[in-house]
């Protein structure tokens, strides 16, 4: 099984995709609305092959972010991969002091575009920030990580020893 969490409407051939928000005549083999802050109804531990997180993680505090990730990691298989893509707070406010962006842009792109009562953001994420969170904390082998147009992108691996 692979989970696309908090998908919105990018609904993805071969994942299960959860949103808190529904969506409208989406096929229900592939989509369904769901709280992903608990996965326990819809997987078991140690059986998930892989956890997508496009631009989810900001939208949850910081202080929750740990919990989070230990939940969805125990849903993991051993050897199974956590993909992320976040914004790069760093990055995106070096583009807004060097005139790359204008301030609306950066706005809407730190804060959230507010479509939904969920499109907010509360948390911002740097590459080192990130990769302390998945390997020193959460104990994640981290397989992929670079920086592009103002993302950030991690894949990381479930140890198999646990």
């Amino acid at each position: 099984m692979k989970l696309n969490l908090g998908c919105g409407k990018d609904i993805r051939n071969g994942y299960l995709n959860l949103d808190i928000v529904p969506i409208e005549d989406a096929d229900p083999d592939l989509f369904r609305q769901h709280d992903v802050t608990n996965l326990d109804n819809i997987a078991e531990d140690d059986s998930v092959e892989e956890i997508l997180l496009l631009n989810i993680l900001q939208v949850f505090s910081f202080k929750h972010v740990f919990a989070l990730m230990t939940h969805w990691i125990t849903k993991l298989q051993p050897g199974g991969v956590l993909k992320i893509v976040v914004p790069d707070i760093y990055e995106r406010a070096l583009s807004l002091m060097s005139g790359q962006i204008d301030v609306q842009n950066y706005i809407l792109t730190t804060y959230g575009h507010h479509a939904n009562d969920h499109d907010y953001v509360k948390t911002g994420f740097d590459l080192d920030i990130l990769c302390d969170l998945l390997s020193d904390k959460l104990k994640l082998n981290i397989l992929n990580k670079h920086c592009a147009n103002g993302q950030i992108v991690i894949e990381a691996e479930r140890p198999n020893d646990g």
